[in-house]
């Protein structure tokens, strides 16, 4: 499971952070949540993946139907801190320059740290 776990910052700044394997199969959840986010009005959505140890092609493709739902709504859907693994699966993919990529840690009051 992934076990989402969603931090909102601000009334227009939610984080979703993931834990574990981002493969087919284990995605209904954050998919839900994402969903929510969406329908609240969130402004910036952040997906964490800096504690998701592996993904397959269904994972990024759930994060391209992520940002595409999201910008239809106009909000903004970032990653944050994709393993070198992850980032590599985006490069070959040619999405690694379609994801803006947080590598700072976000505080509890919503702004970010200097990267990492």
């Amino acid at each position: 499971m992934l076990n989402p776990e969603v931090k909102t910052f601000r009334v227009d700044l939610a984080v979703v952070t993931l834990q574990g394997h981002f493969v087919l199969g284990k995605m209904s959840e954050l998919r839900s949540v994402v969903r929510e986010l969406i329908c609240t009005g969130c402004q910036c959505i952040v997906i964490d993946l800096a504690l998701v140890d592996k993904i397959d092609c269904a994972g990024i493709g759930e994060l391209v139907r992520y940002y595409t739902q999201a910008g239809d709504a106009g909000i903004l859907l970032a990653l944050r801190a994709p393993s070198r693994r992850i980032r590599d699966l985006l490069a070959i993919t040619k999405l690694i320059n379609v994801f803006p990529i947080i590598k700072s840690k976000i505080l509890s009051n919503g702004t970010s740290t200097a990267n990492d």
